[in-house]
């Protein structure tokens, strides 16, 4: 069980969206992320995670331990998370774009799927 976020891994980009079939619908992600990021308020986040039920915040895998003892210690976890990844400069936000512009200029590459 772990007791507080891991910071390092707070920050990362997400460089996985390079993948997600929506990306190259979207618009311009840097412009995205510096219109709305400030409105993941921490009252924002607190409302988000209320609505989470308790038994899903436990829910973990078979032959696991929940990582904290109640759901308000795991939705706490989740709220300190969240807040270290809004903090900028967002680094996911930063790679999403990157992989948005790469996506325009190189040729489509066969992707394999999943059923």
């Amino acid at each position: 069980a772990w007791s507080s976020v891991d910071e390092a891994k707070a920050r990362t980009p997400f460089v996985p969206i390079k993948d997600h079939v929506l990306l190259g619908l979207a618009g311009d992600i840097t412009a995205a992320d510096a219109r709305l990021a400030e409105r993941l308020t921490d009252d924002v986040l607190a409302a988000v995670l209320a609505a989470v039920p308790d038994a899903l915040l436990m829910d973990a895998p078979t032959g696991t331990e929940p990582p904290f003892a109640d759901a308000e210690a795991n939705r706490r976890a989740y709220a300190d998370y969240f807040r270290a990844r809004l903090r900028a400069p967002r680094a996911f936000a930063v790679e999403a774009e990157a992989a948005r512009q790469r996506q325009r200029t190189e040729a489509p590459v066969a992707k394999r799927y999943r059923r």
